[in-house]
């Protein structure tokens, strides 16, 4: 292709589907497009004889990607809003412009079309254009690519417990990509071996290397990426585009229920207290164990309460005992707001569910919960409900949780990740149910209620094998 003159306008090469002899009218693949400017097509002086040997004497498309073509005919296409461009032709019965020989037969290299408009097409059959088509020819054996993190965007050093790979590629029949990755581990910060990794797939990390860290410092081979490429067909290969590849790190918020300094309620500071080293504090029920607290007396009043050790498995509010020693002291008043309380909470993640309100006639006085759950090692599930009856002047918002107890599978652990087990919840303890619902609001005792809704605690020590759960059920049920 050259230009006869100045053109002021692009040029596009397309390759098309051969659609009944003809081809299409639209682009059917997308990628398939090169668009040159004019200044990238090249001049040829008047007379001169084409060469595909010299690049001086021609105009090259190259494609920004691999195209995979469906099989069947498809058509070089050339598109421009300018009638200044040429194609060098052959046309059967004259002379080339090589050795002034004449062309006496077309090579079978299909049809030449002309359109005015790039979707009405003219055959010319006696005439074919000069091209020339470079093919790839891949080769059998497995080849490696290699990807690295880009770091620039992270603010410092981030944890994380779950990998989400996201690719793009093309896999054709008879080819192959496998991934497969390396990244720094959180206590170390060095570099595990290469482990496979399925696109689109959540990566917990359970392998044995623990939590993982985007390292800042190191940069860019925090997270590496490994696809091992192969094909059977040296016209075909899979792709990859590099431009779409993306790691989505997730950090696991999970406890194991200790207790904080953000639940510690001092609603009086009481009077006559000597000093700080002499009052004793203590922490007890709860549920959990370990937890240990002091006091700061200003000015003989008990200005803090802190806890200095937050223990562990605190379902529910512990109690906090304040004991004056020999100066005296009296009236302090400090209370934990605890997963069973209307607000606050030790755990780090918890579920609720909408408010629920039964239609008129079906108030009910007990209740059951169903959850299908993955429990590993170390880990453990609470669920606690608030319920209203329509008697009971308080709003529901102001009232507490209370805790329910596990009838079944209570010594259930999973032994793998896909091991989910159903667990059933109701009022009462001990794992034994109640099968009733009576809570006291003011000088009032309940025993129905209209309106509930179901808080659900997760809690573990491992940040990567956290409980899970899904297909919760509650149902309201009457007395027994």
């Amino acid at each position: 292709m050259f230009p006869t003159k100045d053109v002021s306008v692009p040029v596009t090469m397309q390759i098309r589907p051969t659609v009944n002899g003809f081809p299409s009218s639209g682009t059917v693949y997308p990628f398939a497009t090169v668009t040159l400017t004019p200044d990238k097509v090249k001049t040829v002086a008047p007379n001169s004889k084409p060469d595909l040997e010299d690049s001086t004497k021609y105009t090259e498309f190259v494609f920004d990607a691999p195209i995979f073509l469906q099989p069947g005919e498809h058509s070089i296409v050339f598109v421009s809003n300018s009638n200044s461009y040429n194609l060098y032709c052959a046309k059967k019965d004259e002379k080339n412009f090589i050795d002034n020989n004449n062309i006496s037969a077309i090579p079978y290299v299909g049809s030449l079309f002309e359109s005015q408009n790039g979707s009405t097409w003219i055959p010319t059959p006696a005439t074919s254009m000069m091209f020339s088509l470079h093919k790839k020819v891949f080769t059998t054996d497995t080849a490696l690519a290699h990807f690295e993190a880009d770091t620039s965007t992270i603010a410092a050093d981030t944890p994380y417990d779950l990998a989400h790979f996201m690719t793009t590629d093309v896999v054709l029949a008879n080819t192959s990509v496998n991934y497969e990755f390396t990244s720094q581990q959180f206590t170390s910060n060095t570099s595990h071996t290469y482990l496979p990794i399925v696109p689109f797939v959540d990566y917990r990390m359970v392998d044995g290397y623990d939590r993982r860290v985007l390292n800042k410092t190191t940069g860019n081979t925090t997270v590496k990426i490994r696809a091992t490429m192969a094909t059977q067909n040296r016209d075909v290969s899979p792709m990859i585009d590099k431009t779409r590849l993306n790691w989505l790190a997730v950090e696991n918020k999970i406890n194991n229920l200790p207790l904080s300094n953000s639940g510690v309620v001092l609603s009086s500071g009481g009077t006559g207290y000597a000093n700080s080293a002499d009052v004793n504090v203590t922490v007890s029920g709860g549920g959990g164990v370990g937890a240990a607290a002091i006091a700061t007396v200003t000015s003989n009043v008990i200005s803090a309460v802190y806890i200095t050790s937050p223990g562990t498995g605190y379902t529910t509010s512990p109690t906090i005992t304040i004991t004056p020693g020999s100066g005296g002291g009296s009236g302090a008043v400090v209370t934990y707001n605890g997963e069973n309380k209307r607000s606050g909470g030790n755990s780090s993640i918890r579920y609720f569910t909408k408010r629920v309100t039964l239609a008129e006639g079906f108030d009910s006085e007990d209740l059951r919960v169903y959850l299908t759950t993955y429990l590993p090692p170390l880990s453990g599930i609470q669920v606690y409900y608030k319920v209203l009856s329509t008697g009971d002047a308080e709003t529901f918002e102001d009232k507490n949780w209370a805790i329910m107890t596990q009838l079944n599978n209570t010594t259930f652990v999973s032994a793998s990740e896909s091991d989910y087990r159903e667990l059933t919840f109701a009022p009462g303890s001990g794992n034994v149910p109640d099968n009733y619902i009576n809570y006291t609001s003011g000088s009032t005792t309940f025993s129905d209620f209209r309106t509930f809704a179901i808080k659900v605690v997760l809690y573990g020590q491992s940040t990567v094998d956290v409980p899970r759960f899904k297909e919760l059920r509650a149902i309201a049920l009457p007395r027994g």
